[in-house]
């Protein structure tokens, strides 16, 4: 059983929500709202069968009652380009440009997608209308200033000095202040088919695969705490909500594409390897991921970087018999830092099938 989870912004958000920044939000709400024992029963779990597997956020599109989904485009080289010597400069170049113009496909529309599963490829003329309609991230950098606990004003303290008091004609100390501003980067949800300003016909989502329920306390918890950073300042507040999902991919498919991040098993890289030495098709990109360990009134630890395979990636039906590959690596040992428990971050991978 497949849900959708839909998040309709109040405000911006500080992060993109990948599956393991998703999951350990989930982690945590589910620890405030049904205690340590609860959530030591879910992520013990994954080591046999993973109780739900989750995608990473992306963006949805209301177009009237109905909400459509965008999905990231499977990473799959583009045919090569005729260059040979008999080709002219002109041709070459249109060729060159049309090849860029493409790169720029990041999201698919449900319908698009489900096509694409299927093996039907992207036409020429189709470039530019896949380009305008889809949603895009608008990133913001806006400045703040730090607030001084002591001063109780937006200046930080230097240093002190001596001063004499006309009153008292004694001298004192006084802090010696300068201002200290920082940047932080936003998200917001643009649709380029809407020329409002409000762009409230946008929002994100994830699916979940698996029992819902077991989740449902803590999205009503996060609808209330907020998502990612500056929660405390209303940042990452959504409106949630969800129902059944359903994505037609093809069954005969002999290709998987993931839309989580995905940390491989040992044996899941050795079909990679064997998969490079036998030239079948797969075509990945990967990330180093390395987050913080932490939320409300707790302290923040690093976390050990994990390389991670991106959403999007494409391998062989060897990967797996099933409908997910990976798992959940331990990056915080028990006793790290006083830790009384190892700390995980999501691997676990939400693979639908696809042709090429």
């Amino acid at each position: 059983m497949v849900n959708i989870v839909y998040l309709k912004p109040h405000s911006s958000f500080r992060n993109k929500l990948r599956s393991d920044t998703l999951w350990g939000a989930l982690c945590w709400a589910m620890r405030m709202v049904d205690g340590n024992k609860k959530l030591e029963d879910f992520i013990k779990q994954y080591e046999t069968a993973p109780p739900i597997i989750i995608s990473s956020c992306y963006p949805y599109k209301q177009i009237g009652r109905d909400k459509i989904p965008y999905f990231p485009k499977p990473i799959l080289p583009e045919k090569p380009l005729d260059l040979s010597d008999d080709i002219s400069f002109k041709k070459a170049k249109a060729a060159l440009r049309k090849r860029k113009k493409r790169k720029k496909i990041k999201l698919l529309s449900k319908e698009d997608y489900e096509s694409f599963l299927k093996g039907n490829k992207i036409d020429d003329n189709q470039v530019d209308e896949l380009i305008e309609k889809q949603p895009i991230f608008k990133t913001e950098t806006v400045t703040h200033n730090t607030i001084n606990r002591i001063t109780n004003s937006t200046d930080k303290i230097t240093g002190w000095k001596k001063v004499k008091k006309k009153e008292t004609k004694k001298e004192q100390y006084e802090p010696i202040t300068a201002g200290q501003l920082f940047h932080i980067e936003e998200y917001f949800l643009k649709d380029p088919e809407n020329p409002t300003k409000a762009q409230d016909n946008v929002g994100l989502y994830f699916l979940v695969k698996g029992d819902i329920q077991l989740i449902e306390g803590a999205l009503r918890y996060l609808e209330h705490t907020g998502i990612g950073g500056d929660r405390g300042t209303g940042k990452g507040h959504f409106e949630i909500s969800h129902q059944p999902f359903k994505l037609d991919v093809p069954q005969d498919g002999k290709n998987w594409t993931n839309l989580s991040l995905y940390h491989p098993t040992s044996k899941e890289l050795n079909t990679v390897e064997q998969d490079k030495e036998k030239e079948k098709n797969y075509y990945y990109k990967l990330e180093t991921r390395q987050g913080y360990y932490g939320f409300i009134n707790t302290k923040t630890i690093p976390k050990i970087p994990k390389m991670f395979f991106k959403e999007g990636s494409v391998f062989s039906e060897g990967i797996n018999t099933m409908s997910y590959a990976g798992f959940n690596p331990i990056v915080l040992h028990k006793g790290t830092k006083g830790l009384d428990h190892d700390v995980y971050q999501y691997g676990t991978a939400f693979m639908v099938k696809m042709k090429i």
